[in-house]
C-alpha cells in the first residue's frame, strides 16, 4: 500500500482515479475546489475542499505521500474569455508552483505524475484552413501552446524539468500530455450533447470535418495508474486512444442511439483541427492499452446521464 496525494481529485479523470487507486488498496489524500463527490463517501479517504493554494504545507508533510498526481487545473472548453486570464494564473500557474514547492521537499516522495496537455504542441501542425489528414503528434513534435491553458501546462513541464535537475531530493517525474478528454459527469461537448438529446433538445454541430483523438476518463485513469507504478515511465508521454475521430462520426453514433435526434449542423469560420496522438512511448514503457473507443465511451455517458434522471 502506498500513500498518494491527488490534486483535482473531484474532476472527471480524478473521480475515476480515486476509485481505481482506492480499490487497489492505497491510502489517499484528495484535494479539490469542488464539494466531495457523493461516491467518495464509500471510500475511506482524506478529502480537502477548497483552493489548494491555501492548503498548508504541514497538511501535505504530515500525510507524507509516496506519490503525487497533479490533476488540478482550470480550463475553458471553448474560447478562453477575458475572465480566464486571472483564473488560469491562480489555478494553473500559481497552484502548480505552490504545490511543487512543498512536494519536492518531502523525503517520502518517489514520483510525481503531472497531467499536461496536447495543447502545448504547435497549433500550426494540426490546425488548418481546410480539413486535412490527421497529423500524428509525438513527444518530439514542435511546441507552441495555442492558448493560456497550453502555456500554463508547458510552463509547469519546464518547472518540473528544472526541479528534476536542481532539486536535492531525487524522485521520478512523468508529464502526461493528455489529448481530448471526455467522460461521465463532465462539461465536455460529448456529455453536453448526451444530456441535450436525452431531454429531447436540439444540439448544434459545427465543422463536422474536425477530428480529435478522444480519451475516455476511465482510460486516462488506467494510464495514470500504469505510469505511477512503472519505474521506466518517466519524462514526457502522450495519453489518448490513438485514433482520430471526426465529429461527423460522433454524430452518427448519437443518431443511432437517438433516431429522432434534433441536430442542427453549421460550418463556421474557424480553423479545422485534425490531430492524433502517437502513443508509441507510453505503450513501450508500460504496455498500456485503452479499453473504451468513442462509441463505448458515449454509451457509458448516456447510461450515466439517464441514471441521474432516474
Amino acid at each position: 500500500m502506498s500513500k498518494i496525494f491527488i490534486s483535482g481529485g473531484a474532476g472527471v479523470i480524478g473521480r475515476c482515479l480515486v476509485k481505481d487507486l482506492y480499490e487497489l488498496g492505497h491510502e489517499l489524500f484528495v484535494g479539490d475546489l469542488k464539494e466531495k463527490p457523493i461516491e467518495f463517501n464509500e471510500f475511506n479517504i482524506n478529502y480537502w475542499k477548497g483552493d489548494l493554494n491555501n492548503l498548508k504545507p504541514k497538511e501535505i508533510q504530515d500525510f507524507a505521500p509516496d506519490y503525487f498526481v497533479h490533476l488540478a487545473a482550470a480550463f475553458e472548453r471553448t474560447e478562453e474569455n477575458f475572465n480566464f486570464w486571472k483564473e488560469s494564473f491562480n489555478n494553473n500557474v500559481l497552484l502548480s508552483n505552490n504545490l511543487m514547492t512543498t512536494i519536492m521537499s518531502l523525503n517520502s516522495l518517489k514520483k510525481v505524475v503531472y497531467a499536461s496537455s496536447y495543447l502545448i504542441y504547435d497549433e500550426d501542425l494540426y490546425l488548418s484552413k481546410k480539413p486535412k489528414k490527421p497529423v500524428k503528434l509525438n513527444e518530439q513534435s514542435p511546441l507552441n501552446p495555442r492558448n493560456l491553458t497550453g502555456i500554463a501546462k508547458l510552463l509547469h513541464e519546464k518547472e518540473l524539468d528544472f526541479i528534476e535537475n536542481k532539486s536535492p531530493n531525487k524522485f521520478d517525474i512523468a508529464s502526461l500530455r493528455i489529448f481530448r478528454g471526455y467522460g461521465v459527469g463532465s462539461r465536455d461537448i460529448i456529455s453536453r450533447w448526451a444530456r441535450a438529446l436525452i431531454n429531447d433538445q436540439e444540439i448544434y454541430v459545427y465543422n463536422e470535418a474536425n477530428s480529435f483523438d478522444y480519451i475516455f476518463c476511465q482510460d486516462a485513469s488506467s494510464a495514470i495508474v500504469k505510469v505511477l507504478f512503472s519505474d521506466k515511465a518517466t519524462g514526457k508521454m502522450n495519453v489518448s486512444y490513438g485514433k482520430s475521430v471526426k465529429i461527423s462520426e460522433v454524430i452518427k453514433i448519437f443518431e443511432k442511439k437517438f433516431p429522432n435526434a434534433k441536430i442542427l449542423k453549421k460550418d463556421v469560420e474557424l480553423p479545422f483541427e485534425n490531430s492524433i496522438a502517437d502513443l508509441s512511448r507510453l505503450r513501450k514503457v508500460t504496455g498500456w492499452k485503452p479499453e473504451n473507443d468513442i462509441e463505448k465511451g458515449i454509451s457509458k455517458i448516456i447510461d450515466y446521464e439517464i441514471s441521474k434522471i432516474g
